[in-house]
């Protein structure tokens, strides 16, 4: 089985570290998945920025640049299964990434 060794992908979050509002329409950024916890819940860089973003739920991840609703095709969880559990993630939890 091939395993991934980064996944990029597509996401309209709001971030509050980059003052978007919550409940309120964020950009869509091109990300880079850096951890994953396991479960449901994923690490991300902001590609062109290079800034890491924080945890996002991976139903929040999308194939294409698009929103949800609006033709946003979600990835895949397996995909996400198959980059595996990561120590970034718990890293960045604790501060040390």
């Amino acid at each position: 089985m091939l395993i991934p060794n980064h996944i990029t992908c597509w996401t309209d979050y709001p971030f509050k570290t980059l003052g978007d509002k919550p409940y309120e329409l964020a950009p869509i950024r091109h990300v880079k998945i850096l951890g994953w916890d396991g479960n449901k819940y994923v690490l991300v860089r902001d590609i062109e920025t290079g800034v890491v973003l924080g945890s996002v739920k991976c139903g929040y991840l999308y194939r294409n640049r698009a929103r949800l609703g609006h033709g946003a095709k979600p990835v895949n969880p397996r995909k996400i299964e198959r980059f595996g559990q990561t120590s970034e993630y718990y890293d960045w939890i604790e501060g040390d990434l």
